[in-house]
């Protein structure tokens, strides 16, 4: 049980920690079958850098197989909301994925108490194993400034400790970026950080040097993603290598009692409203955003007291939806006591960034059993001027944030939702 940061043992880090290997993987990459990678985790995931090169380089290696993956990567979130879809964006494809990479140090990094960290990140595994038996595991540790700071003391940060931890468990590999990093930096090769275009990149340039990042947690996609490459590449190598064929994985007892392997996410379809909720893509709105394709439905309501009503089983609640300027609260009212609101809304719902999609989870444990829970769209806003003065921003014009515009994909829970 992990109460503060302080009770996680931080352990050494090392660039590969093999382990039980890609089995699994080499057996397919040998046989010359179809290989489907699946990728799980935050915007370095999403985005065009690691993911698509390693799948293309793989592709060139093994041109017996044909080599496809899935991406499934939210910008600015972790292993919580991770959890709750990684059976409906990555599982539930009909070519099971061979092998999935989880790639959430960073983000669970500041967005996850280290108990949900432990309790989410240990669901999604035994939620992979469970469904998709024939598939390895990798686990990605990217790098942002509190985790290169660990670094340079030699060792992991907490959410690394804690992954390591669970890998331990399960046999898995990982194969952790920041030591290259670091080594190059402390070689004079690469500067850790430069903004775009700046004289700081420009003079880091003229000593010869990459830049790993212009915003200290993204890797650059010509040089940062490149490092992350040569590292996945040399991995490989050493994790692909067994002699004979290994079967499905059995599902040993779990490590953390409380983990989320029961997280389900409900699409609003299946569940009572009431009042105003329409169902609608962002684009029926003038709106886009890349990540709505992994919201199971998208509906929207934003009259005060539109509601949702449901049962649901297990202690933790959340919705899953898009967050934007004009995002409301949730009043939630739990067994007949009205609780703490949802809040659609936080630091990063600026009107120049519009609307992404994300999540909200209850602080309350609402321990085991049955409850009956109905969300309604409050009247009141959100305190979003203090919201965003979190990060020094402050509102021009107040007319581009006032609204009670819910949009909403789905409920989450660590148990079942159903009707009321």
């Amino acid at each position: 049980m992990y109460t503060t940061i302080e009770d996680v043992q931080l352990v050494p880090a090392v660039e590969l920690n093999r382990r039980g290997g890609l089995p699994r993987l080499a057996t397919r990459l040998r046989s010359g079958e179809g290989i489907h990678l699946g990728f799980l985790g935050g915007s370095i995931t999403l985005g065009e850098g690691y993911r698509p090169r390693l799948t293309a380089w793989m592709q060139e290696k093994w041109l017996n197989c044909q080599i496809f993956h899935t991406n499934a990567g939210i910008g600015g979130t972790g292993s919580i909301l991770g959890a709750f879809r990684v059976g409906d964006n990555l599982l539930s494809h009909p070519h099971k994925p061979d092998v999935v990479l989880v790639e959430f140090a960073v983000n669970d990094h500041g967005g996850t108490t280290p108990q949900q960290c432990a309790d989410s990140f240990e669901g999604i595994i035994r939620q992979i194993i469970r469904q998709a038996p024939g598939a390895d595991i990798c686990l990605l540790y990217t790098v942002s400034p509190p985790i290169r700071e660990k670094l340079q003391e030699g060792k992991c940060s907490w959410t690394n400790s804690i992954m390591e931890k669970i890998a331990d468990h399960y046999g898995l590999p990982s194969i952790n970026f920041g030591p290259e990093v670091l080594r190059r930096e402390q070689a004079g090769e690469l500067a850790y950080q430069a903004a775009w275009k700046s004289a700081e990149e420009a003079a880091a340039r003229a000593q010869g040097q990459a830049i790993f990042s212009f915003d200290s947690v993204h890797p650059t996609l010509g040089e940062g993603h490149l490092l992350y490459m040569d590292v996945l590449k040399r991995s490989l190598e050493p994790l692909l290598e067994v002699n004979e064929s290994v079967g499905e994985r059995t599902l040993p007892p779990a490590l953390y009692p409380d983990n989320w392997e029961n997280a389900c996410m409900k699409p609003l379809s299946r569940i009572e409203r009431i009042g105003d909720w329409k169902r609608l893509r962002l684009a029926d709105d003038g709106l886009r955003h890349p990540s709505e394709i992994y919201l199971p439905e998208l509906w929207k309501a934003e009259t005060p007291g539109a509601a949702l009503r449901f049962r649901f089983s297990g202690s933790v609640l959340g919705i899953f939806g898009c967050v934007g300027p004009k995002s409301c609260q949730l009043r939630l009212t739990v067994d007949g006591i009205e609780r703490q609101p949802l809040v659609m809304f936080d630091s990063y719902c600026t009107h120049s960034r519009g609307w992404r999609v994300h999540y909200a989870l209850t602080p309350e444990n609402f321990g085991c059993g049955g409850h009956e829970a109905v969300l309604k769209i409050d009247s009141r806003q959100p305190d979003k001027t203090a919201i965003l003065a979190q990060k020094n921003i402050t509102i021009d014009n107040p007319a581009d944030y006032d609204g009670t515009i819910c949009y909403l994909g789905a409920i989450l829970a660590c148990g079942d939702v159903k009707q009321p």
